[in-house]
């Protein structure tokens, strides 16, 4: 074999095998990037935390509280409407415990059945049993 016949192969061969592997790499599928979901769960949990934080101030609102705390409320119906609401507020906004609201409601049921006691003219100890056992 002569010179330019192994120089025309080398080419040749150079070529092909340059040609095979371009076509080899456009052809190949690429690898699935892991991030691509990625982007979108992180928007999907700030939407959601978004929402939470938008009810959490709806629901520490002090503007529910302009009827229950209201002077013409109070003068009829008494403050315990509104200091519920406010414990509740503020339980809302993780201010007050639970275990707090749930004391001013008691508190306000027991003054309601001694106030239905009172206007019944039912027996002093028969009503502070009765609020004493629905505790």
């Amino acid at each position: 074999m002569s010179i330019i016949q192994a120089a025309a192969w080398g080419a040749f061969s150079g070529v092909f095998s340059t040609v095979a592997v371009v076509w080899w790499i456009h052809t190949r599928q690429p690898e699935a990037d892991p991030n691509t979901g990625l982007a979108d769960q992180i928007g999907d949990l700030r939407a959601a935390i978004d929402a939470r934080n938008d009810v959490a101030k709806n629901l520490t609102a002090t503007d529910m509280l302009t009827v229950s705390c209201g002077a013409d409320w109070m003068n009829t119906h008494g403050p315990m409407l509104c200091r519920e609401m406010f414990c509740r507020l503020q339980t809302n906004g993780a201010g007050a415990a639970q275990s707090e609201c749930e004391e001013i409601s008691n508190v306000a049921n027991s003054v309601a059945i001694f106030g239905v006691c009172n206007a019944e003219n039912v027996d002093y100890n028969t009503c502070v049993d009765l609020v004493t056992r629905r505790k």
